[in-house]
C-alpha cells in the first residue's frame, strides 16, 4: 500500500500461526518464560513501542532491521503520519449504516470481519478514535493509532487484501463529526492553526541563513542530512527559531517552487499542521548555522 511517503510509517505486529494461535513467540520480559498473545492480540499486537513513532516514524534502515528480525510479522500502518481516516464497518448492519450514510469510492481493503474504507483526512480533523458508533455499535472511525493492512493475515486466516485500488479521497463530513465528538485523548501535540489560504513567499527575505534558503529550494542536503525527512525537519526547525509564523512557514512548506514541498503538498494540510506543531513543541533543538 503507497500513500506517498519516503518510508511508510508501518511497525511490526504479532503474527497467526496456522492454527490461529500467537505465532511471534514472546516471552515475559523478567522471566522469560512463553507468553503468547490471545484472543484479539493474535496477529494485530505491536512488537514495538509504537507510539513513540507517530511523531517522529522510524526509518527505512529501522523497519528493514524489524522485518529481518520477524520476517513474518504482520503490518501495522500508523494513521496520524499519513493523514489517514480508517471508517470500519464491523458487521453488516454497521455497513449498511456507513453506506446510508455515505461512502465516496477510495481505496478499500477486506478484512477477516469487513470492510477498511480509507480517506485523507482533512485539515481541522482532529487525531481520534471514534469507537462503537451509530444504531449497531458496530462502526468506528478512526484517525489515530494503527491499522493492520496488506498483506497481513488475521488469526482467522483471512488475508488483509486491496479489493478497491482507487485512489485516496478526503473523508466524508458526517465521519469528521464523528470524530470531533469522540473524547479528545491526552498529551496530544497541538498542530498549527493554519489559514484557508496561503500566499507566494518571498524566500529571499526569510530571516534565515543562505544554506536554509538552498534547503528550502533543493528539499535535501545529503552532506548533513540522511533522509529527506531529516532535511525538511531541519527547515521547519530553522524557520521557527528564525521567528516565523505558522502562516509563511505553511506557505513555504506547500509552494512547488520549492523542493522542501513535495511531501508536504502530497500529505495535505491536516499532515502540515501537525507537523508544525509538532516541531514548535520541540523547537529548543540545535539548528547548525
Amino acid at each position: 500500500m503507497n500513500f506517498g511517503a519516503e518510508t511508510p510509517a508501518i511497525v511490526p505486529l504479532c503474527w497467526p500461526s496456522a492454527d490461529g494461535r500467537c505465532g511471534c513467540g514472546r516471552r515475559d520480559r523478567e522471566t522469560g518464560n512463553p507468553q503468547p498473545h490471545t484472543n484479539h492480540d493474535v496477529g494485530k499486537a505491536p512488537l514495538v513501542g509504537w507510539k513513540r513513532y507517530v511523531h517522529t516514524p522510524p526509518s527505512r534502515a529501522l523497519v528493514a532491521a524489524w522485518w529481518k528480525r520477524w520476517p513474518q510479522a504482520n503490518v501495522g500502518l500508523l494513521l496520524e503520519p499519513h493523514a489517514l481516516i480508517v471508517i470500519d464497518p464491523d458487521s453488516h448492519e454497521a455497513l449498511a449504516e456507513a453506506r446510508a450514510l455515505g461512502l465516496p469510492r477510495t481505496l478499500t481493503v477486506r478484512t477477516a470481519k469487513g470492510l477498511h474504507f480509507y480517506y485523507r483526512c482533512p485539515a481541522g480533523a482532529p487525531a481520534r478514535r471514534a469507537l462503537n458508533r451509530t444504531a449497531s455499535r458496530k462502526l468506528d472511525v478512526l484517525s489515530a493509532g494503527y491499522i493492520t493492512v496488506p498483506p497481513s493475515r488475521h488469526r482467522l486466516q483471512v488475508t488483509y487484501t486491496i479489493i478497491e485500488p482507487a485512489p485516496v479521497v478526503p473523508a466524508p463530513a458526517w465521519a469528521i463529526r464523528f470524530l470531533l465528538e469522540a473524547p479528545a485523548p491526552i498529551d496530544r501535540v497541538v498542530g498549527a492553526e493554519l489559514p484557508v489560504t496561503v500566499g507566494e513567499v518571498d524566500l529571499g527575505a526569510l530571516p534565515v541563513s543562505l544554506r536554509i534558503k538552498r534547503l528550502i529550494i533543493e528539499g535535501h542536503d545529503p552532506e548533513r542530512y540522511p533522509s529527506v525527512s531529516e532535511a525538511r525537519w531541519a527547515a521547519l526547525q530553522a524557520l521557527i527559531a528564525a521567528g516565523v509564523d505558522d502562516s509563511t512557514i505553511a506557505a513555504v512548506m506547500l509552494d512547488a517552487r520549492f523542493g522542501i514541498s513535495a511531501k508536504p503538498r502530497a500529505e495535505g494540510r491536516c499532515w502540515l499542521a501537525r507537523e508544525i506543531g509538532r516541531a514548535r513543541a520541540k523547537s529548543d533543538v540545535l539548528i547548525l548555522p
